[in-house]
């Protein structure tokens, strides 16, 4: 796990879906690729899915390939020779926890692929915020 032992108020996630092609796939929005568990001392685990679409999105995508109902919140892009020469962008997705507990100690956080995605999530950043 990746030990914190701070108090918090919210903690942002930068990260991305890799499907291990390159060009990406169609995989449905909604699928559950990983999780996020928060461990807060005195208080019982907090498990975050990670699903397609609404928390994160593929790392190489299509320019036009984004449904805005179900869109993950883009926070880098980039246009790099290689995404080019896929026909693709290049992206880093923001998520944010907000802490129902700020006053409590946010021990660790365990960052958990689904064992049988076809879809690995990649962590790039963890912000605190206090």
């Amino acid at each position: 796990g990746i030990r914190l032992g701070r108090l918090c108020r919210r903690i942002h996630f930068l990260h991305a879906a890799f499907d291990g092609q390159e060009v990406g796939n169609s995989w449905k929005d909604g699928t559950v690729v990983g999780r996020y568990v928060i461990h807060r001392k005195d208080l019982p685990d907090e498990s975050r899915p990670l699903a397609l679409g609404p928390q994160l999105g593929l790392l190489y995508r299509e320019p036009a390939a984004t449904n805005s109902a179900t869109a993950p919140n883009v926070a880098w892009t980039s246009s790099a020779e290689n995404s080019l020469r896929l026909g693709r962008t290049t992206r880093l997705y923001h998520m944010t926890w907000e802490n129902p507990k700020p006053d409590a100690m946010v021990e660790m956080i365990d960052f958990l692929p689904e064992l049988n995605s076809p879809v690995s999530p990649v962590l790039f950043a963890i912000t605190v915020e206090n």
